[in-house]
């Protein structure tokens, strides 16, 4: 699934040089080990506001999706919504190793269990990048249903967007409205490189997003 046009995506030119490889520490939420209750966290590179809301999977039947398979590697991040834990979770994390004017696409797979999740009350994701939309606000669906494991979680894709400076702020914004517990999955996070320079004068003087940027204009 990519989401909708970016209205910088028609101001780029190709150029041939050497730039920095982008850091996203722990993007496939490999580097901890598992905890009696990895659930609750930490988690090795990301703040997880409020502390408790979010951990790795693991063996206990609570820690596990109950649909779809883990894409990336043997874990994935579990967030828990709603229920005994908050009905708002961000996580938190400074990219580094930008180049600025260069254009780059984020990537991430998600999931939601299938018994608790998926209807109009959430669970609901929304990527922040320094404070822009990158990833509208939209419903976290399960792959499949509950007790099937043959398809991986939903790739999600960002249109290419400018770096403004060497580093930036990365916020994965999480909302349920139904008082019971929802739970989302996340795994595979990646920055790419789309191989381009954003043709702007003026970096830090970027069109503001579209007001019609909405769950709605999804593609699959």
């Amino acid at each position: 699934m990519r989401y909708p046009q970016s209205p910088w995506t028609h101001r780029i030119s190709t150029i041939e040089q050497d730039f920095p490889v982008p850091t996203l520490v722990n993007a496939g939420f490999e580097d901890d080990t598992v905890a009696e209750h990895p659930e609750i966290g930490p988690v090795s590179g990301w703040s997880i506001d409020p502390p408790g809301s979010a951990g790795l999977t693991g063996r206990d039947v609570n820690a596990v999706p109950d649909n779809g398979r883990i894409p990336d590697g043997t874990r994935a991040l579990i967030v828990s919504l709603g229920g005994e834990h908050s009905a708002t979770v961000q996580l938190t994390q400074k990219i580094t190793g930008l180049a600025r004017g260069r254009m780059y696409q984020l990537v991430f797979y998600e999931n939601a269990n299938a018994a608790s999740g998926g209807d109009a009350a959430g669970p609901f994701l929304e990527i922040l990048w320094d404070g822009r939309t990158l990833i509208p606000k939209h419903l976290v669906k399960p792959v499949e249903a509950a007790g099937r494991m043959t398809r991986p979680f939903r790739r999600i894709e960002s249109e290419p967007f400018p770096a403004q400076a060497e580093t930036a702020d990365l916020l994965i914004h999480l909302t349920t409205e139904e008082t019971n517990r929802r739970t989302i999955f996340l795994d595979g996070f990646a920055i790419t490189d789309s191989g381009v320079e954003a043709a702007i004068a003026d970096i830090t003087d970027l069109p503001p997003l579209p007001d019609d940027w909405s769950n709605t204009q999804q593609k699959e």
